[in-house]
């Protein structure tokens, strides 16, 4: 979170210079930020949990994150992929949520309101359920700690 805010300050310099500039928009960057944040926070805990009884979990979790970054449209738009790989690429719940920043950023639009429903679906149920299991699991962290 801290990083992400302080990657804000760059790009609300840069946006001006190469002519973007600041647009209504962007108010609602705060959004997606908590959609990030939620979503995070729910996988956060999953792995945390599993990650008491389950120690390699780490080191496959750091493998799988680096491929998933790659994966996930960050640092490319989505019109460079080719059109037979596009709906693959949106089985990846980050795609939403990132999806949710580029439109303000980028094309100084809302995103989508499907776009936009899905992410915080996703960001809602991740965070549901890493919540169930840190809870269900919670009681058995003193027997591995």
């Amino acid at each position: 979170m801290v990083n992400l805010l302080l990657a804000l300050i760059p790009l609300f310099i840069l946006l001006p210079i190469l002519g973007n500039g600041f647009n209504f928009s962007m108010l609602f960057l705060p959004v997606p930020i908590l959609l990030a944040v939620m979503f995070t926070l729910g996988v956060s805990f999953m792995l945390s949990a599993i990650a008491v009884f389950f120690n390699d979990i780490i080191s496959m979790y750091q493998v799988v994150l680096m491929p998933w970054m790659y994966l996930t449209p960050i640092v490319y738009p989505i019109e460079i992929v080719p059109k037979k790989f596009v709906p693959f690429l949106k089985l990846n719940p980050m795609y939403y949520i990132v999806e949710c920043f580029r439109s303000p950023i980028f094309a100084g639009t809302l995103p989508a309101p499907e776009v936009f429903g899905i992410g915080l679906a996703l960001a809602l149920s991740t965070l549901l359920l890493g919540y169930l299991v840190f809870i269900k699991l919670s009681d058995n962290f003193v027997f591995y700690v």
